[in-house]
């Protein structure tokens, strides 16, 4: 069956427009072992490849590894070849249902890869999703993905969900799970938030009660970033009957006038950020206080130093609030301290090379 022109078209058209004529590379991963080829394609037939089990898709901006089960759809271009791509029946696509993780790669090394994976597999089991046959070797499928796609500063993206059935709540995949991957380059140590820091504003938490799973049913969250640029913020900090919860994908810790450094503790009302967990072990080893306890709405807008920590913020200073200005409106000296502490640590980590 030939694709429609005006796909085709538009397809080529935003091809070039990624000047993906640079790229000539891809590469396949068989069903059980990897295979390495090396392809050169033109600008037309650059999304077609093999309708292999496996698929790892290079391009300049969009690098990704789709492992999927036989109910994919496929994609034929002008070269007549087809693309594995995940079927419209995937449960991710009809219910949302899927389980995601972020990890910052710096110098060819990510970053708590260890503790991605086992908040993974929490997930995962909390779901009832049965985790991708890959799972034993995910790590290194990452960081070959990383390396073959040339990226050394930026994220991989991994994404997990149940596969195809038929559109039913209940209904149970009978094949794997799908697998997707990608990896991103952006330089996130040079980010001007580090230093310049953010602007908020609060808002009820308006998400469902399991937020300790990394789900990717994030809409509340795109609505709250969206509502949060709309209205002249940078981001949203979430609030419930307690107190605050996280930012929209971010964990928030405050400072006290004493100098103690507080964080909700965690419970399926947020999520086990690896960036919060990491953030708290430095500031004990350096000698600081360390409290997992409610903060109210009232005390996060006393607070003279508030900041946020996630694999890709992470630790940015929180400036203003609403309408209230944090502090003298720049970084604090904790919020400093301990974002040049945990930047020493992951180039303490990437000065030791790629694994």
């Amino acid at each position: 069956m030939r694709a429609p022109a005006r796909f085709k078209n538009d397809q080529s058209r935003r091809l070039r427009g990624h000047e993906l004529h640079k790229l000539l590379t891809t590469q396949l991963f068989a069903k059980h072992h990897l295979a390495r080829t090396r392809s050169s394609m033109n600008l037309e037939n650059v999304l077609c490849q093999i309708n292999a089990y496996h698929c790892i898709l290079h391009l300049p901006s969009f690098r990704a590894v789709v492992s999927s089960n036989d109910h994919s759809g496929t994609l034929r271009c002008r070269a007549g070849r087809t693309a594995t791509t995940p079927s419209p029946f995937d449960r991710a696509f009809l219910f949302g249902e899927g389980i995601y993780e972020v990890c910052l790669l710096v110098n060819g090394r990510f970053v708590d890869m260890d503790s991605h994976l086992a908040r993974l597999d929490r997930s995962l089991a909390a779901c009832g999703m049965t985790p991708p046959p890959e799972r034993p070797q995910l790590e290194r499928i990452i960081n070959d993905l990383a390396r073959r796609n040339g990226v050394t500063n930026g994220l991989a993206y991994l994404q997990v969900t149940p596969g195809a059935t038929p559109r039913s709540f209940t209904a149970v995949p009978q094949d794997r799970a799908t697998l997707f991957i990608l990896t991103q380059a952006q330089d996130f140590l040079s980010a001007p938030h580090l230093s310049r820091g953010i602007t908020v504003q609060v808002r009820p938490d308006i998400r469902w009660l399991h937020r300790d799973i990394k789900t990717i049913m994030l809409l509340p969250q795109v609505m709250a970033k969206r509502s949060a640029l709309a209205n002249g913020f940078d981001d949203t900090i979430f609030v419930d009957e307690q107190g605050i919860t996280e930012g929209s994908s971010s964990n928030i810790f405050i400072v006290t006038d004493a100098g103690t450094l507080v964080t909700r503790p965690l419970s399926d009302h947020l999520l086990a950020g690896c960036t919060r967990q990491r953030i708290i072990t430095l500031a004990r080893d350096a000698g600081m206080t360390v409290e997992e306890r409610i903060i109210t709405r009232d005390e996060l807008s006393r607070a003279p130093e508030v900041f946020a920590t996630s694999a890709t913020y992470l630790v940015v200073p929180i400036t203003r609030i609403d309408d209230h200005v944090v502090g003298d409106g720049g970084i604090g000296t904790v919020t400093r301290r301990l974002q040049d502490a945990y930047i020493a640590f992951i180039r303490a980590l990437a000065a030791t090379g790629a694994p």
